[in-house]
């Protein structure tokens, strides 16, 4: 944890905790390619991406749908026994069932149990959400859903959310979102899965996980917050060899086809008309033929890609597949019950190899590992196969990669006269964090590394 004192008081900065390089199990699977964008249909057998079983299964060390190898050791959502891990806090599951048993429309987030942008058993866990969004289906009211005139490609500011009984396979109820690096440096994979799991499953299904730079925040009176400067996004921008030089919002488009039971994958990024017909862009893709802004003509949108090398893997759960639920159950299903266990085809779960896709951050920061330039994240359903139809439902918006430190300090940190020495202390004090201390125009004495200084 970085810590500074500046003009006597202090403030928090972000932190990182460093551990040793490991190695990661990864499959691949056949991509299909579209002729006017890469759409990437997912075979659905399951698999191990950075050591994440990628399968429609939520727990740890197994593989639990499809014929990926042997998972002994591997992550997941949850934890279920063996050496691997579960990525998300599942402490004190009864006060969660005991919610969801009870009568209402809960909304609830687990986050990472980790720090955000820790290093744990080689490997960089950036962040992670695991929610439950309102029901919205049969008897029910989704408070977090779309009325009229919402749309992909649009400033989130003019979105129109609001109450709605939504469609059942366009509900959202359990999202997760998971972004790692498969290691301890920038030159390692950079590595994302996500998790939707709808109220009822059948029927061709529409959804997104979509990331923002700007943080994006959201309010049930006043609507959505602006996403950005360039008409509510942020765009990427490259040098005139194609370099990224700036990195913007991003859209991982979700399709379920042939009834819901196919999952295909396409990756958008926010650009300029200009950069686009330009074809500017890195060696790790070219672009597709897909650009759909907010309107006919607009000089920013979202653009298809064709990555080089790509890497995806993923699952939804087949017939006679019933995964089991979170440790604290779920509530979902046609009828808003609580249960244990998933219904078949509701589970869709994606892993997107980000370097492989050249759009890996690294490539234009090569410094800082704990820094992640992308501050929101969000899920969402829409109503058609058109990237521009209407908006459903959401899940979040969710902050994204950021780190929040909550220690606080103990001690006096304003110096006078009367008071030239000041000892501070951080509040609890961690052992899994680095410190660093350091003042504009004063003195520190001893080892600004530590946890506790004294300053003059």
């Amino acid at each position: 944890m970085n810590k500074k004192l500046l003009s006597k008081s202090v403030q928090n900065i972000n932190f990182c905790l460093k551990e040793k390089k490991g190695i990661g199990i990864l499959i691949l699977f056949i991509l299909l390619i579209n002729a006017s964008s890469l759409i990437a249909q997912i075979n659905n057998s399951g698999c191990l991406g950075g050591n994440f079983g990628i399968d429609a299964g939520l727990y740890s060390n197994q593989i639990e749908f499809g014929t990926a190898s042997p998972a002994a050791g591997s992550n997941d959502w949850f934890f279920s026994s063996g050496t691997g891990l579960g990525v998300i806090d599942q402490s004190n599951p009864s006060a969660i069932q005991s919610i969801l048993q009870a009568p209402g429309n809960p909304l609830y987030v687990r986050r990472m149990n980790t720090g955000i942008s820790s290093l744990v058993n080689g490997q960089l866990h950036i962040d992670a959400v695991w929610a439950r969004d309102n029901f919205g289906g049969t008897g029910g009211t989704d408070l977090t859903s779309f009325n009229t005139a919402s749309k992909n490609g649009e400033d989130p500011a003019t979105w129109d959310p609001g109450p709605q009984n939504v469609l059942g396979k366009n509900d959202l109820i359990d999202v997760g979102g998971y972004l790692f690096r498969n290691g301890t440096s920038l030159t390692d994979d950079l590595w994302f899965v996500g998790l939707i799991n709808r109220a009822e499953p059948g029927g061709d299904a529409y959804m997104d996980f979509e990331f923002f730079v700007e943080d994006v925040s959201y309010n049930a009176s006043s609507g959505f917050t602006s996403g950005g400067p360039q008409l509510g996004h942020t765009a990427y921008t490259f040098d005139p060899s194609g370099n990224i030089t700036k990195v913007g919002d991003f859209l991982f488009n979700v399709m379920l086809t042939g009834g819901g039971v196919t999952p295909n994958i396409e990756v958008r990024l926010w650009v300029s008309r200009a950069d686009y017909d330009a074809h500017l862009h890195p060696a790790g893709f070219s672009w597709g033929t897909e650009f759909d802004g907010a309107f006919t003509g607009s000089p920013y949108g979202y653009a298809s890609i064709v990555p080089t090398t790509p890497q995806i893997c993923g699952n939804i759960n087949q017939t006679g597949q019933i995964p089991l639920a979170p440790p604290w159950g779920t509530k979902n299903t046609k009828y808003n019950s609580w249960g244990t266990t998933y219904p078949e085809y509701s589970v869709m779960e994606l892993g997107i190899n980000m370097t492989h896709f050249g759009i890996d951050h690294a490539s234009l920061l090569g410094s800082d590992v704990c820094y992640y330039p992308v501050h929101t994240f969000i899920v969402k359903t829409r109503s058609s196969n058109a990237f521009t139809a209407q908006l459903k439902d959401f899940a979040g918006p969710f902050s994204w990669g950021q780190a929040v430190i909550t220690s606080e300090i103990i001690g006096n940190p304003l110096m006078s006269c009367n008071n030239p020495v000041v000892t501070l202390t951080a509040n609890p004090v961690r052992l899994d964090v680095t410190y660093l201390w350091s003042t504009i125009d004063g003195h520190i004495m001893g080892d600004p590394t530590l946890s506790s200084i004294t300053a003059d």
